[in-house]
């Protein structure tokens, strides 16, 4: 009877000492699963946090300041009227029946013998100047120059050139064939007959030895004037006049 409580007492208290080693075991993994927790909810709490200081420290781009370029301005030179050093080589249409050339010193150079000639006249024979600067409308100023040809044989009346800045040819004005001369009571101008080259304004008057009616080509008895205007890539004759003196 004494050995089974002895037995059952031992037994009893094996089952203590198993119980509380659970019991302990079980606490310490309640508080392993504790710090876990505590861990866990520690570090959930981090990363909002550094979200949030992350957002707070967002950069802000300042946009650079608008230019603007401003071209620069030009000027264009003035034009102006060319002297005899830029008419003396001048190239020109057909003219007095010749082809169209490149003077040189104001002559036309290609001519044969038989042909004729032309020329540009910086003097005219009487010792006037042959040239005169006036207005135009449309290619600023330019330069008349008084010019003599022919197509072989006796001369023909002189006719009027004007050239633009830089020696570009502008227009041409026949005294022969431009003006109806037998409206103004005349025959027409004599052979070589510019005297006198004058401006008025925006104009230019030639003074031409003239034919009355019943004069021959070769013996003028009368004088006239004629008023040119230049403009509009055009020579006008806006008056012609006869010239009967005092």
């Amino acid at each position: 009877m004494m050995v089974r409580r002895s037995a059952w007492m031992t037994g009893a208290v094996v089952v203590g000492l198993l119980l509380a080693a659970c019991g302990s075991k079980g606490a310490n993994e309640q508080a392993d699963r504790s710090v876990r927790s505590t861990t866990s909810t520690t570090g959930s709490t981090t990363v909002p946090s550094s979200s949030s200081t992350t957002s707070s420290t967002s950069t802000t781009t300042t946009a650079p300041p608008t230019t603007t370029t401003v071209a620069p301005t030009t000027t264009a030179p003035p034009r102006l009227a060319p002297g005899w050093d830029e008419l003396k080589d001048a190239a020109i249409p057909a003219l007095c029946d010749h082809p169209p050339t490149t003077l040189v010193d104001g002559k036309d150079v290609t001519l044969g013998e038989h042909d004729g000639f032309l020329q540009l006249n910086r003097t005219l024979a009487n010792g006037q100047p042959g040239m005169a600067t006036l207005p135009s409308n449309d290619a600023g100023p330019l330069t008349a120059v008084v010019l003599s040809c022919n197509a072989g044989g006796v001369g023909w009346p002189d006719s009027i050139a004007f050239f633009g800045s830089g020696g570009q040819f502008y227009g041409y004005h026949d005294l022969f064939t431009d003006i109806d001369w037998e409206a103004q009571g005349m025959a027409g101008p004599a052979r070589d007959g510019v005297s006198t080259l004058s401006v008025e304004g925006s104009t230019l008057r030639v003074y031409t030895a003239a034919l009355s009616p019943t004069d021959a080509e070769c013996c003028a008895s009368t004088s006239a004037s004629v008023d040119l205007q230049a403009g509009n890539g055009a020579i006008v004759a806006i008056s012609v006049q006869e010239d009967i003196g005092d």
